[in-house]
């Protein structure tokens, strides 16, 4: 199949583009270099130049779309006609839905046809997002009396329910179903907490915000249970709602803890960084046309909501919890905004079983690419806000 190798292709050109980016130091290689490729390789570009191609490609089934385009233009020629010869408009009508009769078949055809030629798609894309999620929560055996805490049960799912109800508000207001899969899938997108917290941003929090990692840790889980409960309501709101339960058990993985030692734990995570995540973020986009999904609002109020509304939620909560200053509190909740993997794992899956559509993944995607490419930024700001310690 002609799948494969475009597919295997795809997956070294957005290794090696995210092996560049991180030699020359570029923030958020593991995931930017891959949705670079995917826009490159997709539809929005090389989609583009070579449209023949790249549809029998990617997409598939272009004897089945010939054979529909050339019965609606026969169809288009016989109006023509029928107008020019004054046609009774009986005639025409009864015409025009012997057409839609003719059309339906060849619609299933061609739906059909393409479902089976993406099969190798949807499976990888699957296939990566369990690898990197397996891979991403993987962490040092836990010593002895580490329970989680009750304060970061209570800052994770504030950090989940801010953006969540702001995507939830939006994607309704601009006319979306207020609980269709998709929009719960959206609200679950943001909402999802990272599966494990940096060491990074651990040290920072710990130092600056006076935070112990077990409260970032626990914030964490409660926030991936949040977006899990959002994802069983999608799946109870529709007659079918087996594509919401699979991406909510796939996504109920990242509540586990793989116990691997360290030096296991980083080989891991460079497997994650360097290979699973460039690829997967290429794979999730290579179908979509961002040029023609982007819309401004959704873009706009994703990337809000997904970084600074989880920050301002985690920062609620860290304030509730009792921090000893507003400002220690948005210092120490940074940590929690680091959630982009997660976020691409989510949107992947949620694309490839079709329950988002191109605008909402666009909009989803620029979030992630947000997220990780303020993640500098972030830490820059943990060290301006840092208070100085007596």
């Amino acid at each position: 199949m002609i799948l494969l190798p475009a597919l295997f292709a795809l997956a070294l050109l957005a290794v090696a583009t995210a092996w560049c980016f991180r030699s020359l130091g570029f923030p958020g290689h593991r995931i930017v270099a891959g949705l670079l490729v995917g826009i490159l390789v997709g539809p929005s570009v090389l989609g583009r130049i070579l449209p023949e191609p790249w549809e029998a490609t990617w997409v598939g089934g272009a004897e089945a779309r010939v054979a529909l385009d050339k019965a609606d233009r026969e169809h288009a020629a016989w109006r023509f006609a029928a107008r020019a010869s004054s046609t009774p408009p009986s005639e025409v009508a009864a015409a025009s839905q012997a057409h839609a009769l003719e059309r339906q078949p060849l619609l299933t055809e061609l739906e059909s046809v393409r479902s089976r030629h993406q099969r190798p798609w949807r499976a990888a894309v699957i296939g990566l997002a369990l690898a990197a999620l397996l891979a991403g929560i993987t962490v040092s055996p836990r010593r002895p009396g580490r329970a989680p805490t009750r304060g970061g049960v209570s800052v994770g799912c504030w950090a989940g329910m801010v953006p969540a109800l702001g995507i939830w508000l939006l994607a309704s207001g601009l006319g979306s179903e207020p609980f269709a899969p998709g929009t719960l899938l959206l609200t679950a997108a943001v909402a999802v907490g990272p599966w494990a917290i940096d060491p990074r941003e651990r040290r920072i929090a710990k130092h600056s915000g006076g935070l112990d990692p077990r409260t970032l840790t626990t914030a964490a889980r409660s926030a991936t249970m949040l977006a899990i409960g959002l994802l069983a309501v999608a799946a109870m709101h529709t007659p079918t709602g087996w594509a919401s339960w699979c991406i909510a058990g796939i996504i109920a993985l990242g509540l586990l803890r793989i116990p691997v030692g360290p030096s296991a734990h980083r080989r891991l995570r460079r497997l994650r960084d360097n290979l699973l995540l460039p690829m997967l973020s290429a794979l999730a986009v290579v179908l979509t046309d961002v040029v023609q999904a982007a819309a401004f609002w959704p873009i706009l109020g994703v990337m809000i909501f997904a970084g600074d509304g989880r920050w301002l939620g985690a920062t609620i909560g860290l304030v509730l919890r009792g921090s000893s200053s507003i400002r220690t509190a948005m210092c120490g909740a940074l940590a929690v905004v680091d959630a982009g993997p997660a976020q691409l794992v989510l949107v992947a899956l949620g694309g490839t079983l079709g329950l988002l559509d191109g605008t909402w993944l666009t909009a989803c995607l620029a979030g992630v690419l947000a997220i990780e490419i303020t993640g500098p930024f972030r830490r820059s700001l943990h060290r301006t806000m840092e208070e100085p310690i007596s």
